[in-house]
């Protein structure tokens, strides 16, 4: 059982979990878009340039870059919201 006094606290920092995770996902997609794009390069590469390649690169590496940000605060926004519940600090798993 949570104590009262934690219930805003644990509330702010589940909806900032749900809000990381949002941007997680919104991410995945952007890389997911990046490699269909790259892939289609390849399955026509005489209808593109180098520089649009060059372009997909960067686009995948910076959304890769987003994604280790996002993946760190997911977890350290797990970890915060689980030592709440329990009223005490928690093994990572």
């Amino acid at each position: 059982m949570t104590r009262p006094e934690n219930n805003k606290e644990i509330i702010a920092t589940a909806r900032q979990l749900i809000i990381n995770i949002y941007k997680h996902y919104q991410i995945t997609l952007q890389l997911s878009a990046a490699s269909r794009e790259i892939e289609d390069y390849f399955d026509n590469p005489a209808s593109k340039t180098r520089y649009r390649l060059k372009g997909l690169v960067s686009k995948a590496g910076a959304a890769a870059s987003l994604t280790a940000d996002t993946s760190d605060r997911i977890r350290y926004l797990s970890y915060q919201l689980r030592t709440l519940l329990d009223g005490e600090v928690v093994e990572d798993e």
